[in-house]
């Protein structure tokens, strides 16, 4: 089994698949198969707020992707070079007034914070990286 695989991505959302497909073969067997759907679904969340929030949807950024079975888990890293921005400092959404609201968006931050313990470090020279931790047996 495979302790640790880096890839690297251009920031456009053309690219989501392919980061998809890395954690899916990464985790393997590791998860059930909810957790491993929860999993990538958080971390499509993150992928897709780096390149439309952190980018703005410009194609030519890079985005890294580290995975790392560690003792207890599985661990996450998404670093880029965007403008800097501690996603852990967002406070929690009220789904109930979200919704009543008619709000269609902005949930992906809430999505992966719930579903993956989560990190954030300022990358030194710039730049991003977010820490997404999944428990095993959680």
């Amino acid at each position: 089994m495979i302790q640790f695989a880096s890839m690297k991505f251009k920031s456009d959302l053309g690219e989501l698949n392919a980061f998809r497909q890395s954690a899916d073969d990464f985790i393997g067997d590791e998860l059930d198969e909810l957790e491993k759907n929860r999993v990538i679904l958080a971390l499509d969340e993150a992928f897709v707020n780096v390149v439309e929030h952190g980018y703005r949807g410009k194609p030519d950024g890079e985005i890294d992707l580290s995975m790392r079975r560690i003792k207890g888990g599985l661990e996450f890293s998404i670093l880029d070079r965007a403008e800097e921005f501690d996603p852990t400092t967002k406070g929690q959404v009220d789904l109930i007034e979200h919704g009543a609201g008619g709000a269609s968006h902005g949930l992906g931050i809430h999505l992966y914070t719930t579903i993956m313990k989560t990190r954030y470090e300022a990358r030194p020279g710039g730049g991003n990286c977010l820490i997404l931790l999944k428990e095993a047996g959680n």
